[in-house]
């Protein structure tokens, strides 16, 4: 089989999950751990390094959308800048998924970080997930469950939801000066802090996992390569799997493993999302085993399965509604400035805070 640049593309997919992998195994990088660490003790290091990643994905796309032609107003999957803003269903799939993830253990990243590491736990999770997000996004079941409720609070834009566009107009430059306002704003709070500035695993983790996304935005939607990509697909006899510009997400890609494993040989369903998945496992998997900390972790108990098994449930389903994860929408999806990425980024914070204020009651109440 001649090599392609679809397969070039795949494969540096594959190489930035096993970055991204190895570095959150590596620095311990969580978002539902971030929370935790928030709400239950105070420490905002964990915290600090997600909106670290953030602040340079947000800085990575203004560059590559003035030097590189990134165009995020079309051919994005998903379409975080679609003119059809639905706020409900950013807030109910960010609290959805926010609950979940808590429930779970951790978010879809962590899920595959954990895989990699020898949770088998996790792999119920990974399961369960592919299971629910392929029938809502593959057999139909967003359209049949949620659409005809939904809609009725989806509003129609005049242009994109980008949020300069939606303050000043369509202007270029305002949207790089709030860009740029918006990334200085975030990195100047996080890296404040001088213990986070001395936390070098935590750091390093915030700046590569934020230029990976930037890189996967790039690999996938700049003039040097976009174009060649698009092309190879259009005059392919079996058209390969969304070819779209996109970058870092979870869970329509767990649905999307699922999809090729029921036609393995069908190798033009394998996709950038697949490839960034399996790459995390692999990554995470890599440092387990350097560092010797692989370890096979099973259920305590029939609680504990039930919990994940509500966990992955509720994940999936609030990953489909908000259109992306803690990765997929609170880096990714942020990064674009679209205002629906803010508010599933809410909305996974103050689900996941809520959950764990909850929890915590329950078990003052228990014991």
């Amino acid at each position: 089989m001649e090599w392609s640049i679809h397969h070039t593309i795949l494969s540096a997919a594959l190489a930035s999950g096993v970055v991204v992998g190895y570095v959150a195994a590596r620095s311990h990088f969580c978002t539902m751990g971030a929370v935790s660490d928030w709400i239950n003790m105070g420490d905002l290091g964990r915290l600090r390094a997600w909106f670290l990643a953030i602040g340079v994905a947000i800085l990575g796309v203004l560059i590559l959308e003035l030097t590189q032609g990134l165009n995020l107003d079309q051919g994005v999957s998903p379409p975080y800048r679609t003119s059809d803003f639905n706020p409900f269903r950013h807030l109910l799939g960010g609290l959805l998924f926010g609950v979940g993830m808590t429930i779970a253990g951790g978010c879809g990243n962590k899920t595959a970080v954990r895989i990699g590491g020898g949770n088998l736990k996790s792999v119920v999770v990974l399961v369960t997930i592919a299971i629910v997000a392929y029938g809502l996004i593959w057999l139909g079941g967003y359209t049949l469950l949620f659409e005809p409720w939904l809609s009725a609070a989806t509003i129609k834009l005049s242009g994109t939801q980008e949020l300069s566009r939606l303050l000043f107009g369509d202007s270029m430059a305002a949207h790089l000066v709030l860009g740029l306002l918006i990334a200085a704003l975030i990195l100047y709070v996080v890296l404040k802090d001088s213990e986070f500035r001395a936390n070098r695993e935590l750091l390093t983790a915030g700046i590569v996992i934020g230029l990976v996304v930037a890189f996967v935005w790039w690999l996938t939607g700049s003039s040097t390569t976009g174009p060649q990509w698009r092309e190879y697909a259009e005059f392919s006899d079996t058209p390969p799997s969304r070819v779209a510009t996109q970058s870092l997400t979870f869970i329509a890609p767990m649905a999307d493993l699922l999809h090729y494993l029921l036609a393995p040989t069908e190798f033009h369903r394998l996709n950038v999302g697949i490839m960034v998945l399996i790459g995390v496992i692999l990554g995470s998997l890599a440092y387990a085993l350097l560092s010797r900390s692989f370890r096979i972790e099973w259920f305590a108990d029939r609680n504990d399965f039930i919990n994940h098994l509500v966990g992955a449930v509720l994940m999936a389903v609030g990953g489909v509604l908000g259109m992306g994860c803690t990765f997929g929408q609170g880096i990714t999806g942020v990064s674009t400035l679209a205002v629906g990425s803010f508010l599933t980024l809410i909305g996974i914070i103050a689900g996941s805070a809520a959950m764990m204020k909850y929890l915590y009651w329950k078990m003052m109440q228990e014991g």
